[in-house]
């Protein structure tokens, strides 16, 4: 998976098992239980590439300001 070699050595790498799908309501929402990262789509694959999309703007972040930031010092 694209993703998992993006973050080979990053501390995401060991929750993205986690991520969690739902559909309700015509609409796909994807999640990682505790963090701040979630998406939703019209279809479970939208979903997905929206979570994909998250997923490596949370990394950028982390790298710039977030591994510093007290609430998210747990996502490590």
């Amino acid at each position: 998976m694209e993703l998992m070699r993006d973050c080979q050595d990053y501390p995401l790498r060991r929750i993205l098992s986690h991520a969690e799908a739902a559909a309700e309501n015509g609409v796909w929402s994807v999640f990682i239980p505790g963090t701040p990262i979630a998406t939703d789509g019209p279809d479970f694959d939208t979903a997905i590439d929206e979570m994909i999309d998250a997923l490596r703007e949370y990394a950028e972040d982390w790298q710039d300001r977030l591994s510093d930031a007290p609430n998210h010092r747990g996502n490590r």
